[in-house]
C-alpha cells in the first residue's frame, strides 16, 4: 500500500501543480486583452465579475444584449465586451 501511494501522490501533484499553471496562465492572458478593462469598468460598477467560462456563446450574447443599457453601453462597448466574454468562455 505504501508503495502504491509513494508513485501516485507524486503524480496528483503533479498534475494539480499543471492544471493550475494552465489556469494561471489563461487568466493573465485575459487580463492583459485590452477588452478586459472595458468588461471590468463597465460591468463591475453593479455586480461582481463573472468568470467568461460560466456561460456559452448565445447566453453572453443575450446577458450583453439584456443588461448594456444599464451599463450604459455604446454599440461599439457592447460588441467589444461580448467578444471578449466568448473568446474566453
Amino acid at each position: 500500500m505504501s508503495r502504491f501511494l509513494l508513485r501516485f501522490v507524486p503524480v496528483v501533484l503533479l498534475l494539480a501543480g499543471i492544471i493550475a499553471t494552465a489556469g494561471e496562465e489563461k487568466a493573465s492572458k485575459m487580463e492583459d486583452d485590452e477588452r478586459y478593462s472595458l468588461y471590468k469598468r463597465k460591468c463591475r460598477s453593479c455586480h461582481t465579475l463573472v468568470k467568461p467560462e460560466k456561460y456559452d456563446d448565445q447566453r453572453w450574447e443575450e446577458i450583453v444584449d439584456r443588461y448594456r443599457w444599464r451599463a450604459r453601453l455604446k454599440d461599439d462597448e457592447a460588441k467589444e465586451i461580448l467578444s471578449f466574454l466568448q473568446d474566453y468562455n
